[in-house]
């Protein structure tokens, strides 16, 4: 006898998006979804065995406070519910761990905001079946006593625009129960309007027409409205700016953090998305990237990295505001870590590192992580792995060569360690480069990728100019300066992150690029 109800189990660190699904899916029983569980993390999941053997769908967040959203669903998969079907939800600015999630078992995607009849439709593909709509027996008194709570509850309680009071209240709940919600706006703070346009969706179904007794609508009509188009997220994905987190590294002294610092401001002032830049600096032992900018423009952090790895799986917006240095003429934020520190790095951990990885993919456009060289340190491997690119740089002395061909050599093994394909996204860049030296972009290219089964290139080199330390050692940008190390500089940045949004700029960048030596490659990193 084929199932009555198709068995959900929700998954995702928002409460107010978690209920709003249970409460449609528990008003609209004819639909045939019966959501038996949920949870905010991924701890919480694993331990409620007996709900999560029972579900035929999983709803899950590709991002949980305590952990991947990706790694529950290989766990649940092999451990728990082989036979069970899972969705993973994703945001603009994670929609890139969906092959990820896809390869580790998901079945299919959703991207947030969506609408609630995509939910459905899902489901009922995934499950095999046409869910047959039955009639449902509603006595006429409980109908018109239904219906006036209804009416009553949108009048009192969700008509919430014109009163300014509950407005605020709406935000203090909302706070409360989603640390982890997603700030997308730069300029002003959208948590409010992100609960608003959820109570909105409310109304929606509200103003659709009421089903008489004994009559049910199909899905399609139960979803319709004149705002049915609106998200059940609404708001939290509505930015197309594109999302990357990049890490620079370099195994000998190359000039990485002002390189990485102008490219920074190249973008912040030359890209059309304007996004929003954050720095962090995980050389704990050396941590630079303070001294590369003029101190009197920093707005300074009452706390630091050390505080945000105590408290990575609470963390939220109040903390990492608290522990962000502000580079006020560019607005670009800085991860606080502190040059004194010296006993305080146990308190960083992978996991942790992690989680701050995922925490800042969603609260900024582009996050640039600065590493030290040292390959078998995790601070340098997490980033590594999780980053869409990875710059390497070197110059062109002989040492310099030869521990960057090292370095490349002991990427490959960490491929292999964590079955995932790092190289693929990485470029060298040849840094503070003299035409005078004996060692020529040639020898370089040579010396490096002579190393079987790599498939690397060097798109650029950038000049070393004379007086360049003394310009950059007054917190100056390169960039700012004419001249061909800015310039290239400034290739560098567009590489890493585009600078138009569309129209003849965009296609001018693109027949730049293909008249360039190396225009394939590069068009490889742009978006």
């Amino acid at each position: 006898m084929p199932k009555k109800f198709i068995n959900l189990y929700i998954v995702d660190n928002s409460e107010q998006f978690t209920g709003k699904l249970e409460e449609i899916f528990f008003e609209r029983r004819h639909l045939g979804i019966n959501v038996i569980g949920s949870a905010i993390k991924n701890r919480a999941c694993v331990e409620d065995i007996k709900n999560t053997r029972q579900a035929d769908v999983f709803l899950i967040s590709a991002f949980l406070p305590d952990k991947m959203g990706i790694e529950l669903v290989t766990y649940l998969k092999k451990n728990v519910n082989p036979n069970a079907k899972f969705i993973i939800t994703v945001t603009s600015n994670t929609r890139n761990l969906v092959e990820q999630a896809l390869s580790a078992g998901a079945d299919a995607f959703l991207q947030k905001p969506f609408n609630p009849t995509k939910v459905v439709e899902l489901i009922y593909e995934l499950c095999g079946k046409e869910f047959v709509e039955e009639e449902e027996e509603i006595e006429e008194n409980h109908y018109q006593d239904y219906q006036g709570k209804y009416e009553e509850e949108e009048e009192n309680e969700f008509v919430v625009e014109d009163d300014e009071e509950e407005d605020e209240d709406v935000e203090d709940i909302f706070k409360q129960k989603s640390n982890f919600h997603v700030d997308y706006n730069e300029e002003e703070d959208d948590e409010d309007d992100d609960a608003e346009d959820i109570f909105k969706q409310k109304n929606d179904f509200m103003d659709t027409p009421k089903p008489k007794p004994r009559i049910q609508k199909d899905v399609t009509q139960m979803f319709s409205g004149p705002n049915a188009g609106n998200s059940l997220f609404g708001g939290v994905a509505d930015s197309n700016k594109p999302n990357k987190v990049v890490t620079f590294t370099a195994p000998k002294s190359s000039g990485k953090t002002t390189t990485l610092v102008n490219v920074a401001a190249s973008i912040k002032r030359n890209s059309e998305y304007d996004p929003k830049i954050v720095i962090v600096d995980l050389s704990l032992v050396y941590p630079s990237v303070q001294f590369a900018l003029h101190h009197e423009d920093l707005q300074l952090a009452k706390k630091t990295i050390y505080d945000l790895m105590d408290d990575i799986y609470e963390l939220d917006k109040e903390l990492l505001r608290k522990a962000t240095i502000v580079h006020e003429p560019t607005g670009i934020h800085i991860i606080d870590t502190p040059f004194q520190s010296i006993r305080d790095f146990t308190r960083v951990t992978k996991d942790k590192i992690k989680q701050l990885i995922l925490f800042l993919r969603e609260e900024y456009d582009l996050v640039l992580i600065d590493t030290s060289g040292n390959i078998r340190d995790y601070t340098t491997t997490i980033p590594m792995s999780m980053s869409d690119i990875n710059i390497i740089l070197f110059q062109s002395d002989f040492t310099s060569l030869v521990q960057t061909r090292k370095f490349v050599e002991m990427v490959q093994l960490l491929e292999e360690s964590v079955d995932r394909r790092i190289l693929d996204k990485t470029m060298l860049v040849l840094n503070r480069y003299d035409e005078g030296s004996s060692l020529s972009v040639d020898k370089a290219r040579s010396t490096i990728l002579d190393v079987e089964g790599l498939e690397l290139n060097i798109p650029l080199h950038i000049p070393e100019e004379p007086e360049m330390t003394k310009y950059t050692n007054k917190g100056a940008f390169i960039v700012d300066k004419n001249g061909a190390t800015g310039e290239k500089i400034k290739e560098l940045a567009a590489m890493i992150y585009p600078f138009y949004a569309g129209g003849d700029s965009s296609r001018r960048e693109a027949k730049k690029e293909s008249n360039s030596l190396f225009g394939s490659f590069m068009n490889k990193f742009k978006k």
